[in-house]
């Protein structure tokens, strides 16, 4: 990763193949799949996650964004004379969308879309007998991202490559899920996670399909 920022930022074309990073490490695969966790019970939101979840894609939320979420909710608890840190009304926040109801819609907009994205994950692994693909997919549909990011696609330059490289991973992250539902029908999303997580090497090699034109291609030395 540092690598590929470094040459990013100084303007070097670089492609980095998916199969040299394990599918549950890519960045929207890791959000959604943070998200299947949390609505099947397997993870509980805290302040570490709340952070990584609202500044990942789902979230959306830029730095400047996630300090002014901070310190509204912060200035609403100590004006009914609470003393709850900032890191702990995140994460109310997000059980509890309600409490953004005081917050500036600027302020609140990753929030508001990642706690509903958690509702309709939990609602969707409520359903009798939903599986892993079923949750993935809800949360998928809901959260607009695969027009957002198709149209960026299409507009050319490092951005639509970035798109490209997500769109890809994504579709590699339903491929695996529809193959394991297909193998293991009787087995619920924490079976999936299991699998997913317990990859030591990467089970779904696929290329890049967006990159073109030459570019610095990083490895791993195996």
């Amino acid at each position: 990763p540092l690598l590929r920022r470094a040459l990013s930022g100084a303007g070097v074309p670089v492609v980095v193949r998916l199969e040299e990073v394990r599918l549950a490490e890519q960045p929207p695969v890791r959000a959604l799949v943070e998200v299947l966790a949390v609505a099947t019970g397997q993870h509980p939101v805290d302040a570490e996650l709340a952070v990584t979840l609202l500044t990942g894609p789902l979230g959306g939320a830029g730095s400047i964004e996630l300090r002014r979420l901070r310190q509204e909710l912060r200035a609403g608890e100590l004006s009914t004379g609470g003393g709850r840190a900032s890191a702990e009304l995140l994460v109310e926040a997000l059980h509890r969308p309600s409490v953004l109801a005081s917050v500036h819609p600027p302020a609140a907009r990753a929030a508001t879309r990642l706690a509903d994205l958690l509702d309709v994950a939990r609602a969707a692994a409520g359903t009798r007998g939903a599986t892993a693909e079923d949750v993935l997919w809800a949360v998928w549909n809901r959260s607009g991202l695969a027009r957002r990011w198709a149209q960026t696609a299409l507009t050319g330059g490092p951005a639509a490559a970035a798109a490209e490289r997500d769109l890809d991973a994504v579709v590699a992250l339903f491929e695996s899920v529809a193959r394991f539902v297909d193998r293991l029908p009787g087995e619920g999303p924490a079976g999936f996670l299991e699998h997913l997580h317990g990859q030591q090497i990467p089970a779904d090699a696929m290329t890049l399909a967006g990159q073109s034109g030459p570019a610095v291609q990083l490895m791993t030395a195996h």
